[in-house]
């Protein structure tokens, strides 16, 4: 059956229709899985209501498989710049293949179409589909990295010294501390 690309208001409706395939999709992705998956359905309702949010569906037979959501505006450090930052991006694991390929072609065109300027796009390590994006015409330009600061499930960081302790044991001791100057 064929997929069909649109682009839809963020209604209810959709929330709900949405609510097995993001339950997926947080199975299949979340780095951190004990932090409880809880959208902030206010927080996207202002985004759409302000205009700073895209949301972008595939449908198959009418059913939704696949979203894409984008957080668009002008960029702080380049302020003429219309841009365009992904929020997500899933296909249920059923229509995938060509389909992501498609799809993410598909959104690129749409925002294209608006005067974004610039697409970004983040990838899970466990899940990097870096490739394809480096097919379509898209540069690697940025690492994210991520730390649980509560100390919970995982290394306790509260055990680690601090970046400030370390500082002043190197002031005392007559080096230079981490942020290079001269003690």
């Amino acid at each position: 059956m064929d997929v069909q690309f649109a682009r839809e208001p963020l209604t209810i409706a959709l929330w709900q229709e949405a609510t097995p395939l993001l339950a997926a999709h947080y199975d299949e992705v979340a780095h951190f899985k004990h932090i409880k998956l809880a959208p902030d359905r206010d927080f996207y309702a202002n985004c759409d209501a302000t205009g700073h949010l895209r949301t972008y569906t595939a449908r198959s037979g009418g059913a939704l498989v696949g979203y894409g959501q984008y957080i668009v505006g002008f960029n702080p450090h380049y302020k003429h710049s219309f841009q365009a930052s992904e929020d997500v991006i899933y296909i249920d694991r059923a229509h995938r293949g060509a389909l992501g390929w498609r799809f993410i072609t598909w959104t690129d065109d749409q925002l294209r179409l608006e005067g974004c300027q610039v697409v970004m796009r983040h990838i899970k390590v466990a899940h990097d589909y870096g490739r394809l994006l480096e097919r379509i015409g898209y540069t690697a330009v940025d690492r994210i990295f991520a730390r649980r600061l509560d100390g919970r499930h995982g290394r306790d960081d509260r055990a680690l010294p601090r970046l400030h302790d370390r500082a002043e044991s190197s002031a005392t001791e007559g080096e230079e501390d981490p942020a290079g100057d001269a003690a």
